[in-house]
């Protein structure tokens, strides 16, 4: 067989395996990128180990389960889905995950847990982040779905599809989730605040060609604050969307921050008395607040850029 032949059959054969027809796995061209891939895969979450009942109606009963999977295999065949599962788009998911998990981008108590396919596929989350409370045991949960596009219109389609729910008092949800570094286990199905974090152009390339070179690779300090003030923008205007659509007294405060904060201080009383707009406003906020306490640290930059600059 030919150089030129095998070049073509490798090529074939590394698009098939992007859209997962194949092993299920995600892979790009690159050894360093598909050794990062193959391990966060071991972990992910597999449909049928949630099976828990014959009853029909049941999330987790074989039929439901059979369904998701058909469900799963219809999106994945749509040429949309092969377009925006291109190589830069995988191999920036799994090095975000990375760099936050293994290299403490956003601080080592910060955990990632890589989604299953069928809610990063249906529910546009790709892995979620955990965020400790300032309280023993309390924890914060945060979708991210990742994504390299330039089409304005399939952004403001992901965003604006956070949006809808919260208009209904409802939050974006992963049903295949499972969180077992805590003393209370989780495992199911999770409502949780979603962000999307779009890299494109040079700095999509910096960040790619950083991380091939070494696996250790931290955000540039720039990239990562915007990293977190992105995720704090989302999250405001979510929350401010949140209250304001079922919470009129919301409609003229500007959200931010510390505004935020204040703001439950003098109505969390009263924002109180509807339990589900209050649980979902505090998913926001605890995230927000954790942000905002890891910026104000005197030296928030991860161990591993201190070594580098020294």
């Amino acid at each position: 067989m030919s150089r030129d032949v095998r070049r073509e059959e490798e090529k074939l054969f590394g698009e098939f395996d992007h859209s997962g027809i194949f092993s299920g796995n995600y892979y790009t061209e690159d050894e360093k990128i598909n050794k990062i891939a193959k391990e966060w895969n071991e972990n992910k979450p597999i449909l049928d180990n949630f099976v828990e009942s014959s009853d029909p109606s049941s999330d987790y009963s074989p039929d439901t389960i059979k369904n998701d999977k058909k469900t799963l295999a219809t999106i994945k065949s749509k040429p949309q889905y092969r377009k925006e599962r291109n190589e830069s788009a995988i191999a920036l998911e799994y090095i975000v995950m990375e760099v936050i998990h293994g290299n403490n981008a956003l601080g080592k108590e910060v955990n990632v847990y890589l989604a299953s396919e069928f809610d990063d596929v249906v529910n546009h989350i790709d892995f979620v982040v955990r965020f400790p409370g300032k309280k023993e045991g309390e924890f914060f949960y945060l979708g991210v779905d990742v994504t390299t596009t330039d089409e304005g219109q399939v952004l403001d389609s992901k965003l604006n599809s956070t949006l809808d729910k919260l208009e209904n008092n409802s939050l974006d949800q992963i049903k295949y989730f499972i969180d077992e570094e805590r003393d209370n286990p989780v495992k199911g199905k999770m409502s949780l605040p979603r962000v999307v974090i779009n890299v494109t152009g040079s700095r999509l390339l910096r960040v790619i060609e950083g991380f091939k070179q070494n696996r250790s690779y931290a955000l540039d300090e720039d990239i990562r604050d915007e990293l977190i003030e992105e995720i704090k923008k989302q999250l405001e205007k979510c929350i401010k969307y949140l209250l304001t659509k079922n919470y009129n007294q919301m409609a003229e405060i500007e959200i931010n921050s510390k505004g935020t904060n204040e703001y439950f201080k003098q109505h969390g009383e009263d924002i109180g008395r509807n339990k589900q707009l209050y649980k979902n406003s505090i998913k926001h906020i605890g995230i927000i607040d954790y942000l905002q306490r890891f910026e104000e640290k005197e030296n928030p930059v991860p161990e591993i850029m201190r070594n580098e600059v020294q």
